[in-house]
């Protein structure tokens, strides 16, 4: 399978490569590196998920911190 991830379909394997592993603290680095080059080729929710839990597991928070959390308002009301 990791064979996979080197040639012109790499970033396709390693999305599905990503997106099937488990939850879990096993191979961290492996996952947090390759979920990092996922999300800058494939920004979908599915894979930002994975990588905040990645970040979770091994003690870091995602870019953006815990501005990244708080909902914002997006209507002409909002002044923050």
């Amino acid at each position: 399978m990791r064979d996979l991830t080197h040639g012109l379909m790499a970033p396709l394997a390693e999305l599905w490569i990503v997106i099937g592993a488990p939850l879990d603290r096993s191979n961290l680095g492996v996952k947090l590196t390759m979920s990092e080059r996922v999300a800058r080729f494939w920004p979908a929710n599915a894979v930002l998920a994975r990588r905040a839990v990645f970040l979770a597991l091994d003690g870091k928070e995602p870019a953006g911190g815990p501005a990244a959390r708080r909902p914002r308002r997006t209507d002409s009301a909002c002044t923050d």
